[in-house]
């Protein structure tokens, strides 16, 4: 993807029981068709697995709180697609649960990944020593 869309410009637009919370940026008809094909696609993915899973452990009352988190991590996945260089934080507990659960059905988040990153979304847990690898040189 290319300049056209900085950070800033991503919104979500509330979503609702069946998942109609839509990533839309607010420059999107100034979008490339391939931007525009990628953000499409994040939009129409649904993992049902993923929200049995979390719904039946109890982590997510509602379809509407599963359903919100979901498409906040699809906003994220944007996000990390538009910065692939720079490090973004995750910031909403419940969407890194979603994330954290995703991560397990090994198979399908790695073909999650592939299709949509072309790469695999590492998550890097915030750590003590994490920053102190870093310093010192050691990639983890």
């Amino acid at each position: 993807m290319g300049d056209k869309m900085g950070l800033e410009e991503v919104v979500v637009k509330s979503g609702s029981k069946q998942s109609e919370g839509r990533i839309i940026p607010r420059n999107y008809e100034e979008l490339t068709q391939d931007q525009k094909y990628f953000i499409d696609r994040l939009n129409r993915f649904e993992a049902p697995y993923l929200q049995e899973k979390l719904m039946s452990d109890g982590r997510f009352e509602t379809q509407e709180g599963y359903h919100e988190a979901f498409d906040e991590f699809k906003k994220y996945v944007l996000l990390k697609k538009l910065n692939r260089k720079g490090s973004l934080a995750m910031t909403s507990p419940k969407v890194d649960e979603v994330w954290h659960q995703f991560i397990l059905f090994t198979q399908q988040y790695n073909q999650f990944c592939e299709e949509m990153l072309g790469e695999y979304l590492h998550h890097i847990p915030k750590t003590s020593l994490l920053h102190l690898l870093k310093v010192v040189g050691k990639d983890l």
